[in-house]
């Protein structure tokens, strides 16, 4: 598989990743290999190994924060490149995907109903009868059955 350094991006790409985030990526892998070669020379509980492992985490929480600053930071040129024909692209970004977050507005006599609490308990009156209280009858203990006692005889 042959390379060229002149082609267009794929669409695929993150374009997020810069040289800087693959340099730390690769500070990451270093700090990681150490670690798991102290740990399978030493033990994971020797001093070295937990030093080890202390970097490597550091390492890796700062690549993680890189990361998100990265793609934040891309995400804000884009939005601000929205406006030079890409405007369509960014809305669908930025519509909310579920398309039932919204409840459309329901009108009751001249009253407009716009809060979803209030046409929650609207809907609810309407649909779902109302619940009405049992009433608690006393019943009167049934009789006690007798006891017969049990006999030797009566087991066989």
């Amino acid at each position: 598989m042959s390379l060229s350094l002149g082609q267009k991006p794929s669409w695929y790409l993150k374009r997020w990743f810069t040289p800087e985030l693959k340099s730390q990526q690769l500070e990451v892998h270093r700090a990681r290999r150490r670690r798991q070669d102290s740990c399978a020379a030493m033990g994971p509980a020797h001093s070295t190994s937990m030093a080890l492992f202390e970097n490597m985490r550091q390492k890796r929480r700062a690549r993680t924060r890189a990361i998100e600053m990265a793609k934040s930071i891309h995400w804000r040129e884009f939005l601000d490149k929205a406006g030079e024909g890409h405007l369509w692209k960014a809305a669908t970004y930025m519509k909310p995907r579920n398309s039932f977050s919204t409840n459309p507005l329901l009108t009751v006599g001249t009253d407009k109903l716009t809060d979803n609490k209030d046409k929650a308990i609207l809907l609810t009156e309407l649909f779902l009868p109302k619940i009405v209280e049992a009433q608690e009858e006393l019943v009167p203990p049934a009789d006690e059955i007798p006891w017969e006692s049990i006999t030797e005889l009566g087991i066989y």
